[in-house]
């Protein structure tokens, strides 16, 4: 951040592994309160020239506590589109309200739940990998418009494992569970948000 317009000052640079599927989280401390920064992901050798990065994104931190100021809302919930394994889309997902969201001014994207459609993929025997490909064709689309410009603050509802009319959540079968889990995993590894594991509980209110 800066007074002076246009003019940029480097606050955080770090080496990042990915996983074996791709992804990371990172955190970044000692940042300024209410204030815009810009990001990046850069992949290759930074002697020898990086070969590809990401989106230049944008992010405003938390208000200070005793901030008082008005902020702008975006809000989303049940965009549909339903991942089928054996018949995956040729491109990834978009929506007509995320290309018009794209082009607003926000400070948070709040996402509500059913943020992909994941039925078939628990019907299909709900294996991890093949959740995180699904997330892969919804969050490759219409979500990376948005996300890449502002903080995400997100939850699930049914559809991010199931329909709820399909499935017990309390079932004791074990092929059940076992999908229940890949399911949870699978949100808590692709998701920008400040937990890994589902032990980091998710609160309805």
């Amino acid at each position: 951040p800066s007074t002076t317009p246009g003019e940029v000052f480097l606050v955080a640079e770090q080496t990042v592994t990915p996983d074996g599927n791709g992804f990371a989280k990172v955190w970044v401390d000692g940042l300024s309160s209410g204030t815009w920064y810009t990001y990046a992901a850069f992949d290759g050798d930074p002697d020898a020239g990086f070969s590809a990065r990401s989106l230049i994104c944008q992010v405003r931190t938390a208000l200070a506590d005793d901030a008082l100021e008005p902020i702008t809302v975006a809000l989303a919930a049940c965009n549909g589109g339903y991942y089928d394994p054996n018949n995956p889309p040729s491109t990834p997902y978009t929506w007509s309200t995320m290309s018009v969201l794209a082009n607003q001014y926000y400070d948070i994207f709040l996402h509500l739940g059913d943020q992909a459609y994941m039925d078939t993929v628990f019907s299909n025997g709900g294996a991890y990998e093949t959740y995180l490909e699904a997330w892969g064709a919804f969050h490759g689309g219409g979500y990376r418009q948005v996300f890449s410009k502002s903080g995400l603050y997100s939850t699930w509802d049914d559809h991010e494992v199931t329909d709820n009319g399909s499935v017990d959540p309390w079932s004791g079968a074990s092929e059940d569970i076992s999908r229940i889990e890949n399911a949870i995993e699978a949100y808590y590894t692709v998701m920008p948000i400040d937990a890994t594991t589902s032990m980091d509980p998710l609160w309805r209110s």
